[in-house]
């Protein structure tokens, strides 16, 4: 579940990012809907 849940986060951003979704909001939304830490979602947005 782990692995599904990181490639569903990643996929996300990507997405986000095609929208032109600010970074802020994109933190924002993934940080609130997949219950990340301030840790986890910065790791997200290093790669």
């Amino acid at each position: 579940m782990h692995e599904n849940q990181q490639l569903i986060i990643k996929t996300s951003i990507v997405a986000m990012r095609a929208l032109n979704i600010d970074e802020t909001t994109i933190k924002k939304e993934i940080k609130e809907k997949f219950d990340l830490s301030d840790k986890e979602i910065k790791d997200y947005f290093a790669e």
